[in-house]
């Protein structure tokens, strides 16, 4: 029998996720917030090559660099997000945001079911704390997606929620959790190849908890025979590049962006970027709880315990050296928050009401509380930008007019700010940032550039001002540096003035 106080927390969590699905196509709509430098590697494949049932991208000169062929072919990554995105109607940059949004809003149901079932099966009495923590869980999980949405795991994020609810679900046999974990970890692999080896530990270190060492082994063979063959099935049968290109651009990617140590200083940029606020406690907290868990729970055999030990040991050095180890690709991390966010739900729900107040009990509580409200205020903070973004920002159409413009004037490329590569389809448009501009128009965005005023730029003279100089505070707190619209600055080359198009 389900008690008052679950099914207040039911509601309570469902009514969130409802506002939280609101905000996303009310952001989405809108083409807000504008893409991160990311996305210049993973949204223009979506667009460019569609005609011809391939995956290319002009626009980012880097591509050629990893493809083997140098044709700029996306054999540098996963391509499952690139497919699906198309296969869904995401054939203009504003359909993709709307796309992005069903797998976030999608993403955010499968959560939130996971967390009514273990509800539903706890039904034991609630606090408020404990109702306040599972209510703030959609909002931090939107914010949290919202960090990567630019990027493959964006897509990713909606794997992991699937595969909560396949490890949180009583109705399925083992084997089928099995065959469903490993098709999810192929299509993981897919989307994005890093995202795929995190999950295989995450499903190694369920097993190594959940089950003895002979049934874990079984389970766990089982789901990689079905992970690959799933995987290669739908390689073979969508991706229109061969393996061994893929292979081999891959490895160029990892070379640059994957090996290479470069240790920085991690609370400084996970502070400072605002995408991922509330992720540092978020992984420090799995880091606490699930130690506690592993040794709380009983083994059956030394042999036993010692896989455990391995498996956590194996999960977060995965997530040191994918996440932590270079702050700047800790969205690998991120794409992964509904399972830890899903592990807070559960010890939220699970456990034991402590008579007295121990070490034990305040560090994780400490923790896990801060991890959830700082994700949560992340999502407030991006609400208010939005509205920011609306009375004191350019829209999307307007700058996008403005950029045709530009593009019909010359025959050359023009270049943009890599935030502005949503605004044009046209594959003379070139995502730059400031030190490579080049071309004799470039359009320079304002948003994520921490300016109020057009910078000069050497060699180019500054012939139209769209910069807001509104800055946004909150309870006289700056929370940003500007509106966050499609505000613009063009600039033109001067040693090509009188050519062309001179009425610019």
């Amino acid at each position: 029998m389900i008690n008052k106080q679950t099914k207040r927390a039911i509601f309570i969590v469902w009514t969130a996720t409802i506002i939280a699905a609101v905000i996303l196509f009310s952001f989405s709509s809108k083409q807000w917030p504008l893409v991160c430098g990311d996305a210049i590697a993973y949204w223009p494949p979506i667009i460019h090559g569609d005609k011809i049932g391939e995956f290319h991208n002009p626009i980012w000169t880097a591509a050629t660099m990893y493809d083997p062929a140098g044709k700029g072919r996306l054999t540098y990554h996963g391509f499952l997000l690139q497919y699906s995105v198309r296969l869904l109607g995401g054939a203009t940059y504003p359909a993709i945001y709307n796309v992005i949004c069903v797998f976030g809003s999608i993403m955010l149901m499968v959560f939130s079911a996971c967390l009514t079932i273990i509800l539903i099966k706890s039904s034991k009495y609630l606090s408020g704390w404990r109702i306040t923590c599972l209510a703030c869980l959609p909002l931090a999980l939107t914010h949290l997606f919202m960090g990567v949405f630019s990027r493959p795991e964006a897509l990713v994020m909606l794997w992991a929620a699937l595969l909560c609810l396949v490890f949180v679900g009583d109705m399925l046999h083992w084997t089928w959790k099995a065959v469903l974990a490993g098709i999810l970890i192929g299509v993981c692999g897919l989307t994005s190849p890093i995202s795929g080896i995190i999950m295989g530990m995450l499903a190694a270190t369920f097993a190594a908890l959940k089950m003895t060492p002979i049934q874990g082994l079984n389970w766990l063979l089982l789901c990689l025979i079905f992970s690959l063959v799933f995987a290669a099935a739908i390689f073979f049968g969508f991706y229109p590049f061969n393996l061994a290109d893929w292979v081999l651009g891959c490895q160029n990617h990892a070379k640059r962006a994957v090996w290479p140590s470069g240790l920085g200083d991690h609370m400084f940029f996970w502070i400072q970027e605002a995408r991922y606020t509330g992720l540092a406690p978020l992984v420090l907290s799995m880091m606490v709880l699930l130690p506690i868990k592993c040794i709380l729970k009983k083994s059956v055999s030394r042999f036993h315990g010692l896989l455990k030990i391995c498996a956590l040991v194996a999960l977060a050095g995965a997530c040191w050296y994918f996440g932590v180890r270079q702050p700047a690709r800790c969205y690998n991390l991120q794409a992964f928050a509904p399972c830890m966010l899903m592990i807070l739900g559960a010890w939220i729900v699970t456990g034991k009401r402590e008579q007295s107040i121990s070490l034990r009990f305040l560090l994780p509580v400490s923790i896990v509380t801060i991890a959830i409200f700082a994700s949560s205020l992340g999502i407030v903070r991006n609400v208010i930008l939005f509205q920011y973004a609306r009375s004191h920002g350019m829209r999307y159409a307007k700058a996008a007019d403005a950029l045709n413009c530009y593009i019909e004037a010359t025959s050359d490329v023009v270049d943009v700010s890599i935030q502005f590569l949503t605004l044009s389809s046209s594959e003379r448009v070139r995502g730059v940032t400031l030190s490579q501009v080049n071309a004799k128009y470039f359009m320079m965005a304002q948003t994520y550039s921490g300016r109020c005023t057009p910078p000069d730029i050497d060699g180019y003279e500054l012939v139209e001002d769209r910069f807001s100089r509104y800055v946004p505070y909150l309870l006289g707190v700056k929370i940003a540096s500007s509106p966050g619209g499609y505000n613009y600055a063009i600039y033109r080359r001067l040693d090509k003035l009188g050519t062309d198009s001179g009425q610019f």
